[in-house]
């Protein structure tokens, strides 16, 4: 048998509020011989008589076992009796547990996602999972029953949009039947709040948080469905007034300034459908009754039901898209939307003819009316001299549409272009004969009577890439597999055997540039030469004659997308690549007077180079000779190549601009740009001296070259030795006196000004100068 067991009484303490398993404490027994104890509670506690006792053990640990039994107020000190054993021999202690206490809160509203309660002195708290917030306004001060006799606190709920919460409060005495909201951040501090509210204006607050606010007996709104076809849902409140109901979003249909709407509004209408548009709100459809009979008006609301936009009353055929949007037949016909005759389906979209016969697209699901912008329809009674035969989409969303001439228009056609809602946008004008063979293609239907379906063609030549074909009129095109181009130069005028006695056209290939080459044979005063006219994918001429074929351009020079051009007789040309499907490609320089430029207009300078400037227009070099060697003049012309304004005569320097603008040597140096000397180029940046003295940084990281406006200039002292970036978008630049070891440093910022200098440094002070700007200042022969 061992030595006894040691076991003395113990107190722990413990916060009323402990969960279950929190471990109170570790019991204190020895036995001498080491041998391991048991645990025993001889008399556990039931305060609550649950039939869970309070206390347990895990080992030597003592544990809370049913958290229900500790309560501050009833019994704050627990007196239990705890036995050790060693298997031979016992020892028993009184083990004191005393509880803290723990401030209790009386629950008011707990559904939802958050808990409403009162403190003991009936302060507001949110309780939010573990987190407790009094609630208070900026200035500290709490709220309770007590704070006004005409509210008292009800809920609340998180405000997941702001990170906070709303709190609600319920009006009484003076304010009953109505409610109001405080908004407050994430630590319950009120931030906003709503104003007292009544009414409808209570409903959203009634689903938000479960109550009944206005008396009404009804959680939210009491709504009788009118119709819930479609996106969403129209309905009436309990007043009658008009409601959108889109999923769990309820809205009342309200003017701006939130006047809401109902049967009785207007004894001409009455609200009958809601459908969600694509402006994230809704469109609301009314239905004419009394003097609006058969019509229909539609509001456009946003995303909160509130009226934005307006149609204005329609009838008659405009109806119809709302028919089969809404799915209401309107103008009480006995059919949803239109009734339609198909006239034409084959291509990309039909044409089709409705009950009255006005004219329709139909693109797959979408049906849209032709009319102009005014909202004028059309059909085969709008005019005695045409119909409407076919449609096809476009390029830019919409469609063209043709009519086919007939009485005074036969054998003739006619365009209307659309956007994507079947309203006019353009027309083409009255076109017959060859101008029709492309809108028979594009239709398949013969439209000049021929019985042929496009043009009736010659081949002449078919070797290559490309195929040179005449058609029955004798005019020249190009075929290219299913691609058929009349040749015509940019004024739509067409070339044949006849245009010119001394030449025929004889062959044609593609070229690189997605146009093609046109092969001419000179014949009589021709003979034994040949011309090749530039076209571009469209068989529009760009290079070559738009007369005949002694109008002759040679390239002079080409900078970005305009070449400058001499035509035989020596005058200058501009051709802008930009406007290749242009009437006005080719522009002749000339002046305001219309006399023209050439070679042989000043024996002191030739036209070199043009370019196009910001303006729309172009600005032309001329570079002087004989008297005015060296020397540069630029025209400035409008867009049609007419001559605006002139810069006179330059040289030196201001003639030296002109090179780099126009990627031209001037004063033949050999180099294009202004001249630099470079001073310094470790680094970040490049210090170089420009040819008039001036000092630029060209910074390499930032691809930028930057004139330094120096505040100290280059004297006989000092002068600049280097460059360096500054981290901030600005420089620093290095001075250094002639003959001495002293240095300063001056600041530029970004644009190139004088932000700051340093002051004169020397000895060790321009060690840290020496390894920022790699330069020997000290004469040590050290950097650094």
């Amino acid at each position: 048998m061992g030595g006894p067991i040691t076991f003395l009484d113990q107190s722990f303490t413990l916060s009323e509020n402990s969960d279950n398993k929190t471990i109170i404490g570790p019991l204190d027994a020895t036995q001498p011989d080491d041998k391991p104890l048991t645990f025993t509670i001889i008399n556990n506690i039931d305060s609550d008589e649950d039939g869970n006792s309070a206390f347990s053990i895990d080992g030597t640990n003592l544990l809370v076992d049913d958290s229900d039994d500790f309560d501050y107020e009833t019994n704050p000190n627990l007196n239990i009796t705890i036995e050790a054993s060693d298997g031979e021999l016992t020892s028993t202690a009184t083990i004191t547990v005393n509880l803290s206490d723990v401030e209790e809160f009386t629950i008011i509203e707990s559904a939802g996602d958050a808990t409403f309660a009162k403190a003991p002195d009936k302060t507001y708290w949110i309780i939010d999972g573990d987190q407790k917030l009094q609630l208070k306004n900026l200035n500290g001060e709490s709220h309770s029953d007590n704070t006004n006799s005409n509210w008292d606190g009800i809920a609340v709920e998180p405000n997941n949009d702001a990170n906070g919460y709303d709190f609600l409060l319920k009006g009484k005495n003076q304010r009953i039947n109505q409610a109001y909201v405080w908004n407050t951040n994430d630590e319950g501090v009120i931030l906003n709040n709503s104003g007292w509210r009544s009414g409808g204006g209570v409903f959203s607050w009634e689903e938000k948080f479960n109550v009944d606010l206005n008396g009404d007996e009804v959680i939210g709104t009491s709504f009788t469905t009118i119709e819930d076809k479609g996106t969403a849902t129209f309905a009436k409140g309990p007043q009658g007034n008009y409601w959108i109901i889109d999923g769990e979003q309820k809205l009342q249909l309200r003017k701006n300034g939130g006047q809401n709407h109902s049967d009785s509004t207007n004894p001409n209408w009455n609200g009958i459908a809601v459908e969600r548009n694509d402006l994230g709100g809704y469109d609301v459809l009314l239905k004419g009754e009394n003097k609006r009979s058969g019509q229909a008006y539609a509001w456009t609301t946003n995303g909160k039901g509130v009226i934005t936009g307006r149609s204005g009353w329609k009838s008659g055929g405009t109806l119809l898209s709302w028919e089969e949007r809404f799915d209401i037949d309107l103008n009480n016909d006995g059919v949803i939307g239109s009734s339609f005759t198909t006239i034409e389906d084959e291509g990309t979209a039909t044409f089709a003819k409705d009950s009255v016969n006005t004219y329709w697209i139909i693109n797959g699901n979408e049906k849209v009316q032709l009319q102009n912008s005014k909202g004028q329809n059309y059909s085969d009674n709008t005019h005695p001299n045409w119909d409407g035969i076919a449609v096809e989409t476009n390029d830019s969303g919409g469609y063209e549409f043709l009519l086919e001439g007939k009485n005074g228009r036969n054998n003739q056609a006619y365009l209307w272009t659309t956007n994507s809602k079947g309203v006019i946008t353009g027309r083409s004008g009255w076109e017959s004969k060859g101008n029709l063979l492309s809108w028979e293609e594009k239709f398949n239907i013969d439209l000049n009577g021929d019985e042929i379906i496009g043009p009736s063609f010659t081949i002449v030549e078919s070797e290559g890439t490309a195929t040179f074909a005449k058609y029955e009129d004798g005019t020249y095109w190009i075929i290219d597999q299913d691609n058929k181009l009349q040749l015509q130069n940019s004024r739509g005028e067409t070339y044949n055997d006849y245009t010119s006695p001394n030449w025929d056209g004889a062959a044609v290939e593609a070229n690189e540039s997605g146009g093609y080459e046109f092969l001419v044979l000179g014949k009589n005063q021709r003979s034994d030469e040949a011309y090749v006219w530039t076209t571009d994918a469209e068989g529009v001429i760009t290079k070559g004659s738009y007369e005949d074929v002694d109008f002759f351009f040679t390239t002079i020079k080409s900078e970005g997308t305009v070449t400058f051009v001499k035509n035989l007789d020596g005058t200058y040309w501009i051709i802008d690549e930009d406007k290749k499907l242009e009437q006005d490609r080719q522009l002749q320089l000339q002046s305001s007077q219309g006399e023209n430029y050439s070679d042989n207009t000043d024996p002191n300078w030739d036209g070199v180079a043009a370019i196009a400037n910001e303006s729309g227009g172009y600005e032309f070099l001329l570079q002087g000779k004989d008297g005015l060697t060296g020397q540069a003049y630029v025209m400035t012309t409008d867009a049609e190549g007419i001559v605006t304004s002139t810069s006179g005569w330059k040289s030196g320097v201001p003639a030296l601009s002109y090179e780099e603008k126009f990627n031209f040597d001037i004063n033949g140096d050999g180099i294009i740009s202004p001249n630099f000397t470079t001073v310094e180029s470790e680094g970040t940046a490049t210090l170089a001296k420009h040819l008039d003295g001036t000092y630029w940084a060209f910074d390499v990281d930032e691809d930028k070259k930057l004139k330094l406006h120096l505040y100290h200039g280059d004297t006989s002292s000092y002068g600049p030795v280097a460059v360096e970036t500054n981290g901030s978008g600005g420089y620093r630049l290095l001075y250094k006196y002639k003959g001495s070891h002293q240095a300063f440093v001056d600041t530029y910022n970004s644009g190139g000004s004088y932000t700051g200098h340093s002051g004169v440094k020397s000895g060790n002070s321009v060690l840290p100068w020496e390894e920022e700007f790699n330069v020997d200042l000290n004469g040590d022969n050290i950097i650094g």
